[in-house]
């Protein structure tokens, strides 16, 4: 304490087995700056125990003389170190907390090889959704058969599937948002034969162009119906929306273009869904448990998210399936294996 900065020199040639094990786990893993320090015999080899006469010993000691050989040298601690920080690096991976797995890696670096590295970084571009550097990283490092193609809508579902299944649940009601929406929007122009961008502003796809709207095949098709609704929005002003595209206004087209009631009724329930964990999440300020939110909604996020699945792979062309599921899964034995 009162010399912070001074180097601790301890012995880890003497003592029991469990002292000695202690002393190099300390130095290996705490911040104390602990220097491990070997001593070996003259002999290099195991001393024989027996009686002596101290006095006689200390005056024909060879190690008093200027010139002998030093027996001491600092015991190498690092392989231990290493394989502390190498479970731990596979605990963070397989908990898809590839952020801390980075920095612990960085730490590291001097005993990882370069292709781990390389690929534990593009695996972190790949979660934060920067997925054509993702694209370009996998294929530098050997690995661009992960990533064939970049659709960020696939990417987003992968990603908030993982918050699901780390029970990160206050993040997935903050981001279910838009991904109904980009699942709406696509399910519009597949299933409903209505390309939106032709009704919104060319700068934003998510802002509707009034003057597009007005006196189009959509003019007049917003108005919510009570037979699917169990809260009927009607539009304010007008025949259609202002503003920005709400999952609530595409479920109104389908219930209005679409002759599919399946399709109609699906889309009603996932909108209300989103609806009602977005108030949940926008008006508390807690940590959320799946029966709060089956409470709320009537449905557990994991069930939502496999209903969510199989409604786009049935009606949108965003590119998942059951085998996204299993993508960072993949990416992660991989990585692992890079461990050595």
């Amino acid at each position: 304490t009162e010399y912070p900065e001074a180097e601790i020199l301890v012995n880890v040639s003497s003592g029991t087995p469990a002292m000695k094990s202690a002393l190099q786990i300390l130095a290996a893993a705490t911040d104390l700056n602990i220097k491990p320090l070997q001593v070996s015999t003259p002999n290099v080899r195991s001393n024989n125990p027996r009686p002596c006469n101290i006095s006689e010993k200390w005056e024909r000691n060879l190690d008093k003389s200027p010139d002998s050989p030093n027996r001491v040298e600092v015991s190498s601690n690092k392989n231990l170190l290493f394989e502390f920080n190498k479970k731990l690096l596979i605990s963070l991976i397989n908990s898809y907390d590839y952020h801390t797995a980075g920095m612990l890696a960085d730490k590291m670096k001097p005993f990882l090889s370069l292709q781990f590295c390389d690929m534990l970084n593009a695996m972190i571009l790949r979660y934060d959704l920067k997925t054509d550097e993702a694209r370009k990283s996998f294929a530098a490092c050997g690995h661009g058969e992960l990533i064939k193609e970049t659709n960020l809508a696939a990417e987003y579902y992968m990603l908030l599937d993982l918050k699901v299944r780390k029970k990160e649940y206050t993040d997935f009601l903050r981001a279910f948002t838009p991904l109904v929406l980009e699942a709406f929007y696509d399910m519009a122009k597949k299933s409903l034969n209505v390309d939106l961008t032709k009704y919104t502003k060319k700068e934003n796809k998510y802002y509707w162009a009034e003057y597009k709207l007005s006196g189009s095949k959509l003019d007049g098709k917003f108005g919510q119906q009570i037979k699917y609704h169990s809260k009927p929005r009607p539009m304010q002003e007008g025949s259609f929306p202002k503003k920005y595209v709400l999952s609530w206004h595409i479920s109104n087209l389908a219930e209005n273009l679409s002759r599919d009631e399946q399709l109609v009724e699906r889309t009603i329930q996932i909108r209300k869904f989103e609806e009602d964990v977005r108030n949940l999440a926008a008006h508390t300020m807690t940590v959320f448990t799946e029966a709060e939110i089956v409470k709320e909604t009537g449905t557990t996020p994991a069930d939502m998210m496999k209903e969510l699945l199989d409604y786009i792979k049935t009606y949108t062309t965003i590119p998942v399936n059951e085998s996204s599921l299993s993508v960072y899964d993949d990416m992660n034995k991989i990585l692992i294996e890079l461990l050595g």
